[in-house]
């Protein structure tokens, strides 16, 4: 068997409204070891246009070994199809595994920012306020009752 490139996950996270951060993870399956090189990956943009994009892994990866290649991207990213590692002396890697990955439309993870930060966060705010006043009375009133009860006896 010889080297093998597999991608085992891809994750993104949104930075800002205009740029996505996309890890992938990568693991060498084969049994030699992987020099420094480029994976290379078709972005799909959300207008349907398409984009090369290459991810800089700068280790090498001995059989088993594992390392996230990170690539900062720009603008709505509907879909990443991984294409291909090229070693830096030339040669090609078979790249196995997670080869494409939909990504959820930027309009939708804006709107849900927009949910949390503008709705759910001075929401959560007022329920903390309100449940400050009512412990205050509550505590306020238990001890007037006491304090009638002391007086009683």
């Amino acid at each position: 068997m010889a080297a093998v490139l597999v991608v085992v996950g891809v994750e993104a996270e949104s930075i800002r409204r205009d740029y996505l951060l996309i890890k992938a993870l990568l693991e060498n399956i084969g049994t030699e070891t992987i020099t420094p090189g480029t994976v290379t990956a078709k972005q799909t943009a959300e207008d349907g246009s398409f984009r090369s994009v290459e991810f800089f892994n700068s280790i090498s990866l001995a059989p088993g070994d594992k390392t996230k290649v990170r690539q900062l991207l720009r603008g709505g990213v509907k879909a990443l199809e991984f294409k291909t590692y090229k070693q830096v002396d030339g040669e090609n890697i078979a790249l196995t595994g997670l080869m494409k990955r939909s990504l959820i439309p930027r309009s939708l993870t804006d709107a849900t920012e927009t949910i949390v930060n503008d709705v759910l966060t001075p929401v959560q705010e007022v329920g903390v306020r309100l449940y400050e006043r009512v412990s205050r009375a509550l505590r306020s009133k238990t001890a007037a009752a006491a304090a009638v009860r002391r007086n009683d006896l």
